[in-house]
Formats: C-alpha cells, sequence, structure tokens
C-alpha cells in the first residue's frame, strides 16, 4: 500500500451500522418498566428480577446509544500538516511529528488502530464485517482503514518494532 495523497484535506468517517440493537434495548426495558408498573401484585421474588432486567436494560440502552451516538459523530480528517480526531467526546489533534506510536490490535471484531502522542491519543477501528456464527454481518470500522494506518505510519515516520506480536503490531519512531 501507498497510503492516501493528502494535498487536499480529506475527512473519513466511520461505516454507520444498523441501530437496531439500540431499539431493541430500549424496547426491552419499557416492556420490563410497563409490567412492573402495570402488574403491582406480582410476587415479591419477580419485583426483584424484574427491578434487575429494568435496570440492566436501560444502562444496556444508555450505553448502545451513546456509542450509536459517538459513532455518527466521528471524524478522522488527515492533511499534509497532520490528522485530527473528533467523536463528540474526544477531540485529538497532532503534527505528524508529534506521532509517538502506533498499535493495532486485533480484535474479534476487527483491528483497532491506536495513535498516541505526548499528552493524548485516539483509536479507531479497520473496516471489518462482524460475524454471528457461520454467518457474516454488516461491515463496520473505517472503510479505508489500511490507507489510513499506511499514510498515518508514512506521514509520521513509524516503523515496526521488535515487540510486535501475532496478534499486536507496535510500530515507532527509530
Amino acid at each position: 500500500m501507498t497510503g492516501l495523497e493528502i494535498g487536499i484535506p480529506q475527512e473519513f468517517r466511520p461505516l454507520k451500522t444498523s441501530r437496531r440493537g439500540e431499539l431493541y434495548a430500549w424496547l426491552f426495558t419499557l416492556i420490563v418498566l410497563l409490567v412492573l408498573f402495570f402488574m403491582p401484585g406480582l410476587q415479591e421474588r419477580f419485583l426483584t428480577v424484574g427491578t434487575f432486567l429494568a435496570i440492566f436494560f436501560g444502562l444496556s440502552a444508555v450505553v448502545i446509544s451513546l456509542n450509536n451516538w459517538m459513532e455518527r459523530a466521528t471524524v478522522l480528517q488527515l492533511s499534509e500538516d497532520g490528522i485530527a480526531y473528533r467523536n463528540g467526546l474526544r477531540n485529538v489533534q497532532f503534527i505528524w511529528s508529534e506521532i509517538e506510536r502506533v498499535e493495532v490490535v486485533q480484535r474479534n471484531i476487527g483491528r483497532r488502530v491506536h495513535v498516541l502522542g505526548p499528552q493524548a491519543h485516539f483509536a479507531f477501528y479497520m473496516q471489518s464485517a462482524v460475524k454471528l456464527g457461520n454467518r457474516v454481518g454488516e461491515l463496520t470500522g473505517f472503510e479505508q482503514g489500511e490507507d489510513i494506518l499506511e499514510t498515518i505510519l508514512q506521514k509520521a515516520s513509524l516503523t515496526p518494532t521488535a515487540e510486535s506480536s501475532d496478534d499486536v503490531y507496535y510500530y515507532a519512531r527509530d
């Protein structure tokens, strides 16, 4: 790979994923709350389980909603001067020489790239397919993740280090 031509600043966004999981989490929360509210004569044991389920589904729904919001707000920008990353909660900018290290970690849901500087860092997923058993689901991550990684490594003058392993690749300055 040769990286990207970034004479003109380029913006990248992750692929949008389905919000079905978020919808289900909110629906389950609502159903459990409705059962608890409209059936006050339930046995005490079910009230405890029902309350636990309402809290569990409610917290899950909040976390999924936050994740979906952050995903939709994520922007990665490359320019001749450096790299910028924003996701609604994190706003990080580096000039190329400030990038100290890049780590690429193989996870079950794809490869995650960590870009580390002197006082800040950010991470993004390269494009991967979610697998459910033998079935391949939707694509997630940055569609041009490989090219983005290659551009970061070239512009920041990073090379592989000896501490890399099968699941983690480290890049740093010589």
